[in-house]
């Protein structure tokens, strides 16, 4: 009978060894295809994923550029200056194109289209052609 139960101690800790033993070679086997893939990969959750640190600075570095408060708003007779600088502008370059008269003026682009078009409406500048190939010209020359 002692042989029997020393018999079994020794089986219950072969046992336990064993146990012991294959949760390490399956704890190594996991680390090296994890090492084996580029690192251990990131649990994902559901959604959208989190930002890296390189888009994060270039939303920082973007909304730094941006500017800050409410528009400027132009007078009108800021306006009104702009349209006699455009007057001006084609009387001597008849058939200039809006990208030649805003650099002409020093202004954005942007900001001689508004008064152009109103130069249009009231039929003191003629345009030929379509979108950025329209040429402009005064009327009456």
């Amino acid at each position: 009978m002692a042989t029997s139960q020393i018999d079994k101690q020794i089986q219950d800790r072969i046992e336990a060894f064993l146990g012991e033993l294959s949760g390490l070679v399956r704890q190594a086997a996991i680390e090296s295809v994890a090492d084996a893939l580029g690192g251990a990969a990131p649990k994902r959750g559901p959604g959208r994923p989190r930002k890296t640190t390189a888009s994060s600075e270039a939303a920082a570095k973007k909304t730094a550029t941006r500017r800050k408060g409410k528009r400027i708003r132009r007078t009108a007779a800021d306006i009104e200056a702009t349209k006699g600088d455009i007057l001006k502008y084609l009387k001597a370059n008849p058939g200039s194109g809006m990208e030649s008269i805003s650099a002409a003026l020093k202004m954005p682009t942007k900001d001689v289209r508004g008064p152009m078009l109103k130069l249009a409406a009231a039929k003191k500048v003629r345009m030929t052609g379509q979108k950025r190939g329209a040429k402009y010209f005064v009327k009456g020359k």
